[in-house]
């Protein structure tokens, strides 16, 4: 099997120098800020974790073909849609805001998800070949439907 494309012509090394330099200003300001304070001592070391799986997670999704986020578009904006709902009947008050789900000693916002789902479905509809975007309402109705 020949490849017929450029690594140029597939992925943006601008854009992707520009976020690991985005990562790498935020690790050195959480560094700097909590370096000489005891109460706040491992959340450089957490960062940096979560950096290293977000890269990673990041070539794994840029490696998927294209229709598997097709396929999972609809059931994660419905799902996101279930968990903002669920949040306002069983979430956890946090800083005076019902924004967190526990599930045991897990607990997430839901709003994260909901995002990622957002942005899926909006990306599903605008793709649509023939797709007329005359108002607001028009998109909110397609990705209700």
């Amino acid at each position: 099997m020949q490849i017929d494309y450029k690594l140029n012509d597939k992925f943006d090394f601008p854009l992707w120098l520009s976020a690991i330099a985005l990562i790498c200003i935020g690790l050195a300001a959480i560094y700097s800020s909590t370096l000489n304070n005891a109460a706040a001592s491992n959340n450089f070391e957490k960062q940096l974790i979560w950096a290293i799986i977000s890269i990673v997670i990041f070539f794994v999704a840029y490696s998927l073909p294209v229709s598997t986020f097709k396929m999972i578009t609809i059931p994660s904006y419905l799902l996101s849609l279930l968990l903002l709902a669920v949040v306002v009947v069983i979430g956890r008050r946090v800083y005076g805001a019902k924004s967190w789900l526990n599930l045991g000693a897990f607990g997430f916002q839901p709003s994260e998800f909901a995002k990622i789902g957002t942005i899926l479905a909006l990306a599903a509809f605008l793709s649509r070949r023939n797709t007329n975007i005359e108002s607001f309402s028009d998109i909110i109705l397609a990705l209700l439907i």
